[in-house]
Protein backbone atom coordinates (compact mmCIF):
# COMPACT_ATOMS: atom_id res chain seq x y z
CA UNK A 1 0.00 0.00 0.00
CA UNK A 2 1.28 3.54 -1.37
CA UNK A 3 0.94 6.49 1.15
CA UNK A 4 1.79 9.85 0.62
CA UNK A 5 3.63 11.51 3.67
CA UNK A 6 3.15 15.64 4.23
CA UNK A 7 4.64 17.49 6.98
CA UNK A 8 2.49 19.52 9.28
CA UNK A 9 2.48 23.39 7.31
CA UNK A 10 0.97 20.26 4.68
CA UNK A 11 4.14 20.38 2.15
CA UNK A 12 4.64 17.05 0.60
CA UNK A 13 7.59 14.72 2.00
CA UNK A 14 7.86 11.51 0.17
CA UNK A 15 5.81 9.00 -0.70
CA UNK A 16 6.64 6.29 1.88
CA UNK A 17 7.22 2.48 2.24
CA UNK A 18 8.06 -0.70 3.94
CA UNK A 19 4.80 -0.22 5.79
CA UNK A 20 3.35 -3.11 7.85
CA UNK A 21 -0.10 -4.25 8.26
CA UNK A 22 -2.14 -1.28 7.14
CA UNK A 23 -5.94 -1.32 8.28
CA UNK A 24 -8.69 0.83 7.33
CA UNK A 25 -11.49 0.90 9.43
CA UNK A 26 -15.13 2.53 7.93
CA UNK A 27 -18.35 3.02 9.74
CA UNK A 28 -21.37 3.95 7.97
CA UNK A 29 -23.17 6.24 10.94
CA UNK A 30 -21.39 9.82 10.20
CA UNK A 31 -19.09 8.10 6.87
CA UNK A 32 -15.84 7.86 9.64
CA UNK A 33 -12.68 6.17 8.75
CA UNK A 34 -9.35 5.65 9.90
CA UNK A 35 -6.31 4.22 9.54
CA UNK A 36 -3.50 2.79 11.32
CA UNK A 37 -0.17 0.99 10.13
CA UNK A 38 3.16 0.09 11.74
CA UNK A 39 6.84 1.59 10.09
CA UNK A 40 10.33 0.61 10.78
CA UNK A 41 12.27 2.22 13.18
CA UNK A 42 15.15 2.42 10.93
CA UNK A 43 13.17 4.08 7.78
CA UNK A 44 13.94 7.14 6.64
CA UNK A 45 11.02 9.35 7.48
CA UNK A 46 10.68 8.15 10.97
CA UNK A 47 11.44 11.39 12.42
CA UNK A 48 9.59 13.04 10.15
CA UNK A 49 6.52 10.74 11.22
CA UNK A 50 4.98 12.63 13.81
CA UNK A 51 1.96 13.61 15.49
CA UNK A 52 -0.38 16.28 13.76
CA UNK A 53 1.53 15.51 10.03
CA UNK A 54 -0.94 14.43 7.21
CA UNK A 55 -1.13 11.14 5.42
CA UNK A 56 -2.50 10.42 2.07
CA UNK A 57 -3.81 7.31 0.22
CA UNK A 58 -5.33 6.52 -3.24
CA UNK A 59 -8.62 7.95 -1.93
CA UNK A 60 -8.34 9.91 1.53
CA UNK A 61 -6.07 11.96 3.26
CA UNK A 62 -5.83 11.23 7.33
CA UNK A 63 -4.26 13.83 10.07
CA UNK A 64 -1.73 11.42 11.99
CA UNK A 65 -2.87 11.37 15.92
CA UNK A 66 -0.78 9.00 17.75
CA UNK A 67 2.85 7.22 17.27
CA UNK A 68 3.92 4.21 19.45
CA UNK A 69 7.15 3.21 20.10
CA UNK A 70 8.62 0.44 22.24
CA UNK A 71 12.06 -0.90 23.46
CA UNK A 72 10.58 -4.50 22.64
CA UNK A 73 10.17 -3.47 18.70
CA UNK A 74 11.49 -2.74 15.84
CA UNK A 75 8.29 -0.96 14.74
CA UNK A 76 6.50 2.22 15.47
CA UNK A 77 2.47 2.07 15.42
CA UNK A 78 0.85 4.74 13.78
CA UNK A 79 -2.66 5.73 13.90
CA UNK A 80 -4.46 8.51 11.97
CA UNK A 81 -8.19 9.79 11.25
CA UNK A 82 -9.54 12.00 8.33
CA UNK A 83 -8.44 15.44 7.73
CA UNK A 84 -11.63 17.17 8.93
CA UNK A 85 -9.33 20.52 10.26
CA UNK A 86 -11.09 22.64 8.66
CA UNK A 87 -14.92 21.67 9.82
CA UNK A 88 -13.86 21.17 13.53
CA UNK A 89 -12.07 24.18 13.72
CA UNK A 90 -14.71 26.60 12.77
CA UNK A 91 -16.98 27.42 15.74
CA UNK A 92 -20.10 28.69 16.29
CA UNK A 93 -21.21 29.99 19.61
CA UNK A 94 -25.07 28.90 18.85
CA UNK A 95 -26.21 27.39 15.39
CA UNK A 96 -30.19 27.52 14.07
CA UNK A 97 -31.98 27.01 11.20
CA UNK A 98 -35.31 26.97 11.31
CA UNK A 99 -37.51 24.62 8.33
CA UNK A 100 -34.55 24.72 5.49
CA UNK A 101 -33.66 21.73 3.46
CA UNK A 102 -30.53 19.90 4.01
CA UNK A 103 -28.51 21.36 1.42
CA UNK A 104 -29.34 25.59 2.49
CA UNK A 105 -28.24 23.52 6.23
CA UNK A 106 -25.23 22.21 4.95
CA UNK A 107 -24.29 25.17 2.56
CA UNK A 108 -25.02 27.70 5.43
CA UNK A 109 -22.54 25.48 8.47
CA UNK A 110 -19.77 25.28 5.23
CA UNK A 111 -19.32 28.33 5.04
CA UNK A 112 -15.56 30.12 5.06
CA UNK A 113 -14.30 26.05 5.54
CA UNK A 114 -13.02 25.60 2.08
CA UNK A 115 -15.37 22.33 1.62
CA UNK A 116 -18.50 21.56 -0.10
CA UNK A 117 -21.81 19.62 0.39
CA UNK A 118 -24.13 17.34 -1.79
CA UNK A 119 -27.38 16.87 -0.61
CA UNK A 120 -29.54 17.98 -3.66
CA UNK A 121 -31.61 14.50 -3.61
CA UNK A 122 -32.97 15.31 -0.21
CA UNK A 123 -36.29 17.96 -0.59
CA UNK A 124 -37.64 17.61 3.45
CA UNK A 125 -36.99 20.50 5.37
CA UNK A 126 -36.62 20.15 9.33
CA UNK A 127 -35.59 22.95 11.76
CA UNK A 128 -31.95 22.31 13.67
CA UNK A 129 -31.34 24.11 16.91
CA UNK A 130 -27.86 24.15 18.86
CA UNK A 131 -27.60 26.55 21.94
CA UNK A 132 -24.05 26.23 23.04
CA UNK A 133 -20.83 26.70 21.46
CA UNK A 134 -20.86 24.64 18.30
CA UNK A 135 -18.60 23.35 15.07
CA UNK A 136 -19.56 23.12 11.29
CA UNK A 137 -18.43 19.27 12.23
CA UNK A 138 -21.01 19.19 15.00
CA UNK A 139 -24.03 21.07 12.62
CA UNK A 140 -22.78 18.22 9.50
CA UNK A 141 -23.48 15.17 12.64
CA UNK A 142 -26.11 17.16 13.22
CA UNK A 143 -27.94 17.29 9.79
CA UNK A 144 -27.61 13.56 9.73
CA UNK A 145 -29.24 12.67 12.61
CA UNK A 146 -32.18 15.27 11.96
CA UNK A 147 -32.83 14.81 8.63
CA UNK A 148 -32.06 10.63 8.72
CA UNK A 149 -29.18 10.46 6.43
CA UNK A 150 -25.67 8.85 5.90
CA UNK A 151 -22.89 10.86 4.99
CA UNK A 152 -19.99 10.32 3.02
CA UNK A 153 -16.63 12.11 3.18
CA UNK A 154 -13.95 12.78 0.62
CA UNK A 155 -10.91 14.82 2.07
CA UNK A 156 -8.89 14.51 -0.37
CA UNK A 157 -11.31 16.88 -2.67
CA UNK A 158 -13.12 17.91 0.65
CA UNK A 159 -16.30 17.70 -0.13
CA UNK A 160 -19.83 15.83 1.55
CA UNK A 161 -22.17 13.53 0.39
CA UNK A 162 -25.21 12.98 2.24
CA UNK A 163 -27.41 9.99 1.38
CA UNK A 164 -30.80 8.51 2.25
CA UNK A 165 -29.23 5.24 1.86
CA UNK A 166 -25.47 4.87 1.32
CA UNK A 167 -24.67 1.98 -0.33
CA UNK A 168 -27.47 -0.46 -2.84
CA UNK A 169 -27.82 -4.47 -3.14
CA UNK A 170 -25.41 -6.03 -5.41
CA UNK A 171 -26.76 -9.50 -4.86
CA UNK A 172 -23.48 -9.93 -3.10
CA UNK A 173 -23.30 -13.12 -0.44
CA UNK A 174 -21.75 -14.32 2.58
CA UNK A 175 -22.17 -18.46 3.33
CA UNK A 176 -20.03 -20.41 5.23
CA UNK A 177 -17.48 -22.66 3.37
CA UNK A 178 -17.23 -20.09 0.78
CA UNK A 179 -16.24 -16.29 1.65
CA UNK A 180 -17.66 -16.71 5.55
CA UNK A 181 -14.77 -17.72 8.23
CA UNK A 182 -17.00 -17.36 11.56
CA UNK A 183 -20.37 -15.00 11.85
CA UNK A 184 -21.54 -13.58 15.89
CA UNK A 185 -24.73 -12.45 16.35
CA UNK A 186 -26.44 -10.14 19.01
CA UNK A 187 -29.51 -8.91 19.31
CA UNK A 188 -31.03 -6.34 21.59
CA UNK A 189 -34.73 -4.76 22.75
CA UNK A 190 -33.30 -2.04 24.51
CA UNK A 191 -35.30 0.75 23.34
CA UNK A 192 -38.37 -1.05 22.33
CA UNK A 193 -41.58 0.49 21.81
CA UNK A 194 -44.70 -0.22 19.48
CA UNK A 195 -46.77 2.96 20.09
CA UNK A 196 -45.31 6.51 19.91
CA UNK A 197 -46.79 9.80 21.30
CA UNK A 198 -44.85 12.04 19.12
CA UNK A 199 -45.39 16.07 20.43
CA UNK A 200 -44.36 18.74 18.51
CA UNK A 201 -43.69 22.76 19.73
CA UNK A 202 -45.95 24.46 22.19
CA UNK A 203 -47.47 20.81 22.43
CA UNK A 204 -48.10 19.93 18.85
CA UNK A 205 -49.59 16.44 18.12
CA UNK A 206 -50.75 14.64 15.30
CA UNK A 207 -54.61 13.30 15.26
CA UNK A 208 -55.52 10.41 13.13
CA UNK A 209 -59.03 9.15 13.65
CA UNK A 210 -59.42 10.85 17.04
CA UNK A 211 -55.58 9.26 18.15
CA UNK A 212 -52.85 11.26 18.51
CA UNK A 213 -50.48 8.10 18.79
CA UNK A 214 -48.92 5.68 16.15
CA UNK A 215 -48.44 2.06 16.26
CA UNK A 216 -46.35 -0.76 14.72
CA UNK A 217 -46.53 -4.20 15.73
CA UNK A 218 -44.00 -5.80 13.22
CA UNK A 219 -42.57 -7.88 15.57
CA UNK A 220 -44.74 -7.99 18.43
CA UNK A 221 -48.59 -7.65 19.78
CA UNK A 222 -47.33 -6.26 22.92
CA UNK A 223 -48.80 -2.37 23.56
CA UNK A 224 -45.55 -0.52 25.20
CA UNK A 225 -46.01 3.50 24.86
CA UNK A 226 -43.38 6.18 23.92
CA UNK A 227 -43.31 9.82 24.38
CA UNK A 228 -41.26 11.33 21.80
CA UNK A 229 -41.00 14.88 22.29
CA UNK A 230 -39.02 18.10 19.91
CA UNK A 231 -39.48 21.23 20.19
CA UNK A 232 -38.06 21.78 16.58
CA UNK A 233 -41.25 20.33 14.90
CA UNK A 234 -43.69 22.91 14.30
CA UNK A 235 -45.49 21.36 11.10
CA UNK A 236 -47.87 18.73 11.73
CA UNK A 237 -46.83 16.16 8.32
CA UNK A 238 -43.17 16.32 9.20
CA UNK A 239 -43.54 15.16 12.95
CA UNK A 240 -45.35 12.45 11.45
CA UNK A 241 -42.92 11.38 9.27
CA UNK A 242 -40.17 11.28 11.56
CA UNK A 243 -42.16 9.74 14.43
CA UNK A 244 -43.09 6.70 11.52
CA UNK A 245 -39.01 6.44 11.01
CA UNK A 246 -38.37 6.02 14.80
CA UNK A 247 -41.37 3.70 15.21
CA UNK A 248 -40.16 1.56 12.22
CA UNK A 249 -36.74 1.25 13.70
CA UNK A 250 -37.69 0.97 17.66
CA UNK A 251 -40.81 -1.97 16.98
CA UNK A 252 -38.48 -4.54 15.99
CA UNK A 253 -35.15 -5.76 17.78
CA UNK A 254 -31.74 -4.19 16.70
CA UNK A 255 -29.52 -7.06 15.14
CA UNK A 256 -25.95 -6.75 14.72
CA UNK A 257 -23.50 -9.20 12.97
CA UNK A 258 -19.93 -9.94 13.17
CA UNK A 259 -18.57 -11.51 10.42
CA UNK A 260 -14.78 -12.73 9.42
CA UNK A 261 -14.59 -12.65 5.59
CA UNK A 262 -12.75 -13.64 2.96
CA UNK A 263 -13.03 -10.95 0.48
CA UNK A 264 -12.74 -13.05 -2.77
CA UNK A 265 -13.38 -9.89 -5.55
CA UNK A 266 -10.41 -8.34 -3.91
CA UNK A 267 -8.69 -11.59 -5.21
CA UNK A 268 -9.54 -12.18 -8.30
CA UNK A 269 -11.95 -10.60 -10.68
CA UNK A 270 -14.30 -14.03 -11.58
CA UNK A 271 -15.38 -12.88 -7.82
CA UNK A 272 -16.80 -9.74 -8.82
CA UNK A 273 -20.37 -10.88 -8.31
CA UNK A 274 -19.02 -10.87 -4.62
CA UNK A 275 -17.72 -7.42 -3.90
CA UNK A 276 -19.24 -4.81 -1.16
CA UNK A 277 -18.67 -1.98 0.07
CA UNK A 278 -20.08 0.57 3.00
CA UNK A 279 -23.98 0.50 3.19
CA UNK A 280 -24.30 -2.36 1.08
CA UNK A 281 -27.05 -5.02 1.85
CA UNK A 282 -25.70 -8.09 1.83
CA UNK A 283 -27.68 -11.90 1.90
CA UNK A 284 -25.67 -13.59 5.68
CA UNK A 285 -26.52 -17.57 5.12
CA UNK A 286 -24.75 -19.41 8.37
CA UNK A 287 -26.13 -23.19 9.43
CA UNK A 288 -24.50 -22.81 12.33
CA UNK A 289 -26.25 -20.20 13.85
CA UNK A 290 -29.52 -20.48 12.04
CA UNK A 291 -29.09 -17.46 10.00
CA UNK A 292 -30.31 -16.33 6.42
CA UNK A 293 -31.13 -12.45 6.75
CA UNK A 294 -30.52 -9.59 4.46
CA UNK A 295 -28.69 -7.11 6.55
CA UNK A 296 -26.26 -3.97 5.69
CA UNK A 297 -22.34 -3.36 6.35
CA UNK A 298 -22.14 -0.63 8.72
CA UNK A 299 -18.79 -1.07 9.50
CA UNK A 300 -15.80 -2.56 7.40
CA UNK A 301 -12.14 -3.64 8.98
CA UNK A 302 -9.72 -3.66 5.81
CA UNK A 303 -6.23 -5.09 5.44
CA UNK A 304 -5.31 -4.14 2.04
CA UNK A 305 -1.70 -6.06 2.14
CA UNK A 306 -4.33 -9.15 3.61
CA UNK A 307 -7.55 -9.07 2.63
CA UNK A 308 -8.15 -12.90 4.15
CA UNK A 309 -7.96 -10.56 7.65
CA UNK A 310 -10.81 -8.01 6.57
CA UNK A 311 -13.56 -8.24 8.95
CA UNK A 312 -17.27 -6.77 8.47
CA UNK A 313 -19.70 -5.62 10.64
CA UNK A 314 -23.65 -5.94 9.89
CA UNK A 315 -27.12 -4.36 11.31
CA UNK A 316 -30.69 -3.74 10.40
CA UNK A 317 -29.78 -0.55 12.13
CA UNK A 318 -26.41 1.98 11.43
CA UNK A 319 -25.50 1.08 14.45
CA UNK A 320 -21.94 -0.89 14.83
CA UNK A 321 -21.63 -3.41 17.86
CA UNK A 322 -20.27 -1.02 19.75
CA UNK A 323 -22.60 1.77 19.33
CA UNK A 324 -24.99 -0.32 20.22
CA UNK A 325 -23.46 -1.72 23.36
CA UNK A 326 -23.31 2.10 23.99
CA UNK A 327 -26.32 2.53 23.49
CA UNK A 328 -27.93 -0.34 25.42
CA UNK A 329 -26.00 0.73 28.57
CA UNK A 330 -27.69 4.77 27.85
CA UNK A 331 -31.01 3.16 27.54
CA UNK A 332 -31.03 1.05 30.40
CA UNK A 333 -29.84 3.77 32.47
CA UNK A 334 -32.20 6.15 31.18
CA UNK A 335 -34.92 3.06 32.00
CA UNK A 336 -33.69 3.31 35.85
CA UNK A 337 -34.37 7.27 35.93
CA UNK A 338 -37.57 6.86 34.21
CA UNK A 339 -38.72 4.80 36.67
CA UNK A 340 -37.60 6.65 39.36
CA UNK A 341 -38.44 10.24 37.95
CA UNK A 342 -42.21 8.16 37.27
CA UNK A 343 -42.19 7.53 41.14
CA UNK A 344 -40.73 11.07 42.57
CA UNK A 345 -43.29 12.46 39.89
CA UNK A 346 -46.44 10.53 41.60
CA UNK A 347 -45.08 12.18 44.94
CA UNK A 348 -45.02 15.83 44.25
CA UNK A 349 -48.46 15.78 42.57
CA UNK A 350 -49.74 13.91 45.64
CA UNK A 351 -48.33 16.78 47.34
CA UNK A 352 -47.33 13.65 50.19
CA UNK A 353 -44.64 14.63 52.35
CA UNK A 354 -42.82 12.63 55.30
CA UNK A 355 -42.61 13.49 58.67
CA UNK A 356 -39.60 14.38 58.39
CA UNK A 357 -40.03 16.36 55.45
CA UNK A 358 -42.97 18.31 57.00
CA UNK A 359 -40.39 19.44 60.05
CA UNK A 360 -37.72 20.55 57.39
CA UNK A 361 -40.19 22.60 55.63
CA UNK A 362 -42.05 24.09 58.96
CA UNK A 363 -38.43 24.84 60.37
CA UNK A 364 -37.09 26.67 57.29
CA UNK A 365 -40.82 28.89 57.48
CA UNK A 366 -39.84 29.21 60.85
CA UNK A 367 -36.15 30.77 60.18
CA UNK A 368 -37.95 33.09 57.56
CA UNK A 369 -40.60 34.45 59.78
CA UNK A 370 -37.63 34.91 62.72
CA UNK A 371 -35.73 36.92 59.98
CA UNK A 372 -38.99 38.61 58.97
CA UNK A 373 -39.46 39.80 62.77
CA UNK A 374 -35.73 41.03 63.08
CA UNK A 375 -36.24 43.13 60.68
CA UNK A 376 -38.49 45.24 62.74
CA UNK A 377 -36.93 44.98 66.18
CA UNK A 378 -39.56 43.46 67.80
CA UNK A 379 -39.56 42.32 71.39
CA UNK A 380 -38.58 38.64 71.81
CA UNK A 381 -42.06 38.31 73.35
CA UNK A 382 -43.72 39.25 70.04
CA UNK A 383 -41.06 36.66 68.31
CA UNK A 384 -42.59 33.86 70.78
CA UNK A 385 -46.07 34.73 69.77
CA UNK A 386 -45.15 34.26 66.38
CA UNK A 387 -43.74 31.41 66.45
CA UNK A 388 -46.16 29.59 68.74
CA UNK A 389 -48.72 28.66 66.02
CA UNK A 390 -45.84 27.62 63.84
CA UNK A 391 -44.75 24.79 66.62
CA UNK A 392 -48.32 24.06 66.98
CA UNK A 393 -49.00 23.51 63.24
CA UNK A 394 -45.11 21.59 62.73
CA UNK A 395 -46.36 19.06 65.60
CA UNK A 396 -50.00 18.56 63.75
CA UNK A 397 -48.76 18.45 60.33
CA UNK A 398 -46.36 15.78 61.24
CA UNK A 399 -48.57 13.33 62.81
CA UNK A 400 -50.66 13.56 60.00
CA UNK A 401 -47.46 13.05 58.09
CA UNK A 402 -46.83 9.76 59.68
CA UNK A 403 -50.20 8.29 59.29
CA UNK A 404 -50.20 8.81 55.85
CA UNK A 405 -46.89 7.36 55.68
CA UNK A 406 -47.99 4.34 57.41
CA UNK A 407 -51.35 4.12 55.16
CA UNK A 408 -49.15 4.58 52.36
CA UNK A 409 -46.86 1.89 53.37
CA UNK A 410 -49.77 -0.47 53.40
CA UNK A 411 -51.39 -0.04 49.73
CA UNK A 412 -49.85 -1.41 46.72
CA UNK A 413 -48.36 0.58 44.30
CA UNK A 414 -48.67 0.57 41.05
CA UNK A 415 -46.36 2.96 38.20
CA UNK A 416 -46.77 3.87 34.29
CA UNK A 417 -43.68 3.60 32.54
CA UNK A 418 -43.30 5.60 29.52
CA UNK A 419 -39.74 5.84 27.55
CA UNK A 420 -38.87 8.96 26.47
CA UNK A 421 -36.47 9.12 23.83
CA UNK A 422 -34.53 11.96 22.65
CA UNK A 423 -33.73 13.19 19.30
Amino acid sequence: MLLELYDRNHKKLANITGIKSPHIQRTLEYGDETLDFSYPTNGPWLAQLMAECYIRTDRQEYVVKAVEKSSASAWRKVFCVLNIEELEGCPYEAFESIEQTAQAVADYALEGTGWAADAQEITKKRTIRIEDDTTAWEVVKQIVTTYRLELEIDTVNKRLKFHTRRGRDRGAYFIERLNLRSLGVKTSSYGFYTRLIPIGKDGLHIWQEDQNYIENHQYSDKVITSIWRDERYTVTAALLEDAQARLDEASTPARAYTAELVDLAAQSDKYNALAYDLGDAVLLVSEKTDEREKQRIVKLDEYPDDPLANKAELSNVKQTFAQLQKTEDELATREAVNISSTRMKKVLQDNYMTSEETRVAISALEESILLEVSKTYVTQTTVDESVKPIHEAAAQAAAQAEQAAQEAAAAPVSYTHLRAHET
